[in-house]
């Protein structure tokens, strides 16, 4: 009888941890308010045509003028030159920022730097986009973007070159923030803006601004959320595929 309670005690100490343990690593933050996810994967990408959306919202990305594949932080990458790569998705009202909140997630391996401003990942040149800095700070620093009568940034924040990093925009139209964060943590205070996003009907790209201002690097694991995500979940996407990939 003693036994039994003992084994009972035990297995409520740890199903309870267990709980615990799922509650802290919760992958509804992964899908709530998913609105496209592109791992560049082998069983979603093809080697010249594209890639598929795999959060259901048909999302499909052509890759225009010699995309690559091949490896990246989990499974496969995007892999552009920086001369005329890009991945193009044609434009739907779910992955249009315009109002509450918005988040793009995705990493990123930047190769070389530019003179120029170049593009990571951008709709329509100004409903949003993650941009890289050009001048003298070519290619170095990171922020995220809207243009509401202007265009208005988080702030840059240093981006190294030639490996690996996790970057995550947040867009929050009821505080009127722009935040970006790099491998988990907030890069900048938060900047701000006044007015509300709108709607465009241009083309969701990555990896370039649809004719210009090209990346040289690669991109994967690339989400969209039509909501702001918090300070903990940037964190916990990031540490969570560091642990899976072992980095």
């Amino acid at each position: 009888m003693n036994k039994k309670i003992i084994i009972i005690a035990i297995l409520a100490v740890f199903g309870g941890a267990g709980l615990a343990v799922w509650a802290t690593s919760n992958p509804f933050t992964w899908t709530n308010g998913l609105v496209g996810y592109w791992p560049f994967d082998g069983q979603y990408t093809t080697s010249t045509a594209g890639t598929t959306d795999v959060s259901g919202n048909g999302g499909w990305g052509t890759f225009t003028n010699g995309v690559g594949v091949t490896g990246g932080i989990s499974g496969q990458a995007a892999k552009i030159d920086g001369v005329d790569d890009y991945v193009s998705v044609a434009d739907k009202d779910s992955l249009d920022w315009t109002g509450g909140g918005w988040s793009v997630e995705a990493w990123v391996f930047i190769s070389g730097v530019s003179t120029d401003w170049v593009h990571l990942i951008d709709k329509g040149n100004s409903n949003y986009w993650l941009d890289l800095s050009g001048g003298a700070s070519a290619g170095k620093e990171i922020a995220f973007y809207t243009s509401i009568g202007g265009n208005w940034s988080s702030g840059y924040v240093p981006l190294p070159n030639n490996e690996w990093h996790h970057v995550v925009g947040v867009g929050d139209d009821t505080a009127k923030t722009l935040k970006i964060y790099l491998d988990g943590r907030l890069g900048t205070p938060a900047g701000s803006y006044t007015g509300s996003p709108s709607a465009n009907t241009g083309a969701l790209v990555f990896g370039a601004l649809a004719g210009a201002r090209y990346a040289n690097g690669m991109l994967d694991e690339i989400r969209m959320y039509n909501r702001v995500l918090s300070a903990d979940e940037v964190m916990q996407h990031y540490q969570q595929t560091r642990r899976r990939v072992g980095i």
